[in-house]
């Protein structure tokens, strides 16, 4: 059919562009390609056409096409600022990175009196891309010309931030507010970069005094509730924050920040109901959703929450998708297959986490027992505090340990992908100081997710997520990567207990069971708390624990005591401990409690372990999703499948039986912690040789070992 349209004569111009377009909505690139192209030839000043064009090529993987028709489309007009923008961000899709900036500088060098807009958006095109030192220097050249603007001014103060110049990007946005002292954009950057330099509380004055000025104004509240929260005033900002749901006054792009500090402080009267919440999220900005993916896992009780969740995470990952190059230049020197040098595979862990943190507690024993021969390891940390003696002892044991938390995102790319990594593994997903979205550009043949997140990333270029057969998802529509399933358990626990066990129960000595958890807050949602208050009400004169540092905050204890009080528990049966307050070691916060009830549906991952492994029993809920599995892999792996159940009157009913069987608690304070270090959680050669193995046949199956 292309072909014969491509014949048709001048006149059927019309006809060849509504082909081309339905070609293109069919997501037939190749087609629309042959037809898009003979119309650029009928009609070469037609540049919608070489738009069209180009992104056909882009989607059909033709980077360096579509990098060519811009070009032809340029030479048409050389001095159409909108044909050099186009080419410009062609150029970044591509992955020509300095391709784009050589265009880019040679336009800076002597623009137009009417090209100023147009480089603006060159400026804010290298920052969406990530290349912040680029864009950094555009927007110097910019001001060279005169350009007195504030957006300008403030996109400058920005990127002097993101690069570290952190007191010159504040002297920048001071320099903006001179320019436009009541511009509202221009006053909210000037508070965000406040927070990004540390000043939380500076920031959080003044945005009380705008508050005060324009106290209509969500905007406003909205960025109050973030310095309050990151300033440490988190009952404040949970305050302020709930004022803005009451009212639905939040901005689109801010309300899953505003939800997330709700959840936080467990204000769930303050939250919608779930269909109504995923609703609400619906309508934020795809960009800004990932600050509410961890614990918007807590509302994911069923398989329809748990569909719209992985709905949210692919839009995330759309919108990250559309700002990544499509192709990248390929590794110098070539990567060879590993079977073909008969070298050691490759290995990139990406990831803040391996210091002191339960992160890297799990991952040790892979760093200390790793087999060289099979596996070098290369680290790429984005963690931005001071080195531990557990980061340094790490970085001993793999071939490279870099921290990456100044390099922008085509700097890291090179990086990785400049070390010929052939499996890169995230171990972040969506916590702190991720990098993420950095799998979106291809930068290792294979690339995984493992430990760190459990759930899918929403990123179509992450292959793979590390599991086993009892994590592993039971339909493969909850997980958007394949499971890369290992034949023994997906992490090894190094255990960081060595003080002796009570032998006996506390329930012994008080005369009531104590249930617990020391799961953190962010986990207690409306089905966890429907959980816990149903072993409670089965076994009547119980108490319940919270061991978390955020009970010293007086709304977070009234909130779960209403909590409770909502599914018929009374609060005196409720208590709490921050535990850092009263300077406690964490792991013996565990003798204090008879049976550990895990949270729902977001289950227990460290806190399992740990409760297991100082004799805890841990009464938990399994589903069919990775992050209502985790605890039941655990369980399963250390022989005590029976505590995870699959309802929630299975669970009341395991909880009253534990608490009835006063032998079976002291039996467990006995017989646990051998079960788990004698587990497979606990060995760690076969951990590793089972990793090793793994990590081959993938390798493998993509043709590189």
């Amino acid at each position: 059919m292309a072909r014969a349209a491509c014949a048709a004569p001048a006149r059927s111009y019309e006809v060849l562009r509504l082909c081309a377009e339905t070609l293109l909505s069919l997501r037939r690139f190749a087609d629309a390609i042959e037809i898009l192209a003979a119309l650029h030839k009928l009609v070469p000043r037609d540049h919608p056409i070489v738009v069209n064009l180009v992104y056909a090529c882009m989607r059909g993987g033709r980077a360096d096409l579509a990098v060519h028709f811009a070009k032809t489309g340029l030479l048409v007009d050389p001095s159409d600022g909108q044909r050099r923008l186009h080419l410009i961000g062609t150029c970044l899709a591509a992955g020509r990175f300095d391709e784009a900036l050589e265009y880019a500088t040679a336009w800076l060098s002597a623009p137009a009196p009417g090209d100023l807009a147009s480089l603006r958006t060159v400026c804010e095109t290298f920052n969406a891309y990530g290349i912040y030192g680029a864009a950094l220097k555009l927007c110097r050249m910019l001001r060279v010309h005169g350009v007195a603007d504030p957006r300008q001014r403030s996109l400058e103060a920005v990127l002097l931030v993101r690069t570290g110049e952190r007191e010159a990007g504040l002297e920048m946005i001071g320099e903006a507010l001179r320019l436009a002292p009541d511009e509202p954009a221009v006053l909210l950057m000037h508070c965000d970069l406040l927070i990004a330099c540390g000043k939380t509380s500076e920031a959080a004055d003044r945005l009380q005094a705008l508050v005060g000025r324009f106290p209509d104004d969500a905007a406003y509240r909205t960025a109050l509730v973030l310095a309050l929260n990151t300033a440490g005033r988190k009952d404040e900002a949970a305050a302020v924050a709930a004022g803005l749901v009451a009212t639905e006054e939040t901005r689109a792009d801010k309300l899953p920040l505003v939800l997330g500090i709700l959840c936080e402080s467990v204000d769930l009267d303050l939250l919608p109901q779930a269909q109504a919440f995923f609703d609400a999220l619906d309508r934020a900005r795809a960009e800004t959703l990932n600050s509410s993916f961890l614990w918007v896992l807590a509302w994911c009780d069923d398989i329809a929450t748990t569909i719209r969740c992985r709905q949210l995470h692919r839009r995330w990952g759309e919108s990250i998708e559309a700002v990544a190059p499509a192709a990248l230049p390929p590794a110098t020197p070539p990567a060879s297959p590993a079977i073909a040098l008969r070298r050691p595979l490759r290995l990139g862990l990406l990831s803040s986490d391996l210091r002191n943190h339960s992160v890297g507690r799990f991952v040790e024993p892979l760093l200390r027992n790793h087999d060289r021969d099979r596996l070098r390891i290369h680290v790429y940390s984005p963690f931005t505090g001071p080195a531990d003696e557990i980061e340094a002892f790490f970085a001993q044991c793999v071939d490279a340990y870099a921290r990456v938390d100044r390099l922008d995102m085509p700097s890291l790319a090179q990086r990785i992908r400049g070390d010929a990594v052939d499996i890169l593994i995230d171990l972040n997903g969506f916590t702190q100081f991720s990098r993420l979205p950095i799998v979106a550009w291809r930068v290792a043949p294979i690339q995984a997710e493992w430990l760190g997140y459990p759930f899918t990333t929403g990123l179509a270029a992450m292959d793979y997520l590390v599991a086993d057969r009892f994590l592993r998802p039971e339909s493969e529509e909850l997980l958007g990567e394949k499971a890369l399933e290992l034949d023994g358990a997906w992490v090894a626990f190094a255990p960081a207990i060595k003080d002796p066990i009570p032998s006996e129960p506390p329930s012994v000595a008080s005369g009531h069971v104590t249930f617990g958890t020391l799961n953190n807050v962010y986990k207690y949602g409306r089905a966890c708390f429907a959980h816990w208050a149903a072993a409670l009400k089965a076994v009547p004169g119980s108490r319940f624990r919270v061991v978390r540092p955020e009970v010293s905050r007086p709304r977070v204890r009234a909130n779960i005591i209403r909590a409770f009080a909502a599914e018929g528990v009374a609060g005196d049966r409720i208590e709490f401990l921050d535990n850092h307050a009263a300077g406690i070691p964490y792991w013996s916060c565990y003798d204090a409690i008879d049976i550990s009830l895990d949270t729902w549906p977001l289950t227990g991952g460290t806190t399992t372990v740990d409760s297991i492994d100082r004799g805890v029993p841990v009464v938990s809920r399994f589903g069919p999703a990775v992050h209502q599995r985790i605890s039941y892999a655990i369980l399963a792996h250390c022989a005590v499948p029976e505590l995870a159940v699959r309802s929630l009157e299975e669970y009341a009913a395991l909880a009253a039986a534990l608490a009835q069987d006063r032998e079976r608690l002291a039996a467990c304070r006995r017989d646990l912690q051998r079960r788990i270090r004698r587990s497979a959680l606990c060995d760690h050669d076969g951990f590793v040789r089972s990793f090793e193995r793994a990590m081959e046949a993938v390798a493998r199956r993509h043709g590189i070992a």
